[in-house]
């Protein structure tokens, strides 16, 4: 191997490794879709969605980033 391939040397496995967690990442929101497209799937969404709602506005105060002090 020359030395001039040496700094991109796994490279490839690098990126398809990368390319396979957004790959899995983007099946799941896929699986989710279809999986809420059955009759189940859809109450399963009715009942939870207004739940899923509610604790994201009594979190979302707790998640935010401090108020900074203001400068004198």
């Amino acid at each position: 191997m020359p030395s001039e391939s040496l700094p991109v040397h796994g490279h490839a496995p690098r990126v398809n490794r990368q390319w396979s967690v957004v790959l899995t990442q983007a099946m799941r929101t896929v699986r989710l879709i279809l999986a809420t497209d059955t009759a189940l799937g859809a109450a399963a969404t009715r009942v939870t969605a207004p739940v899923l709602a509610g604790a994201a506005t009594v979190t979302a105060p707790l998640l935010a980033a401090p108020a900074r002090p203001r400068p004198r």
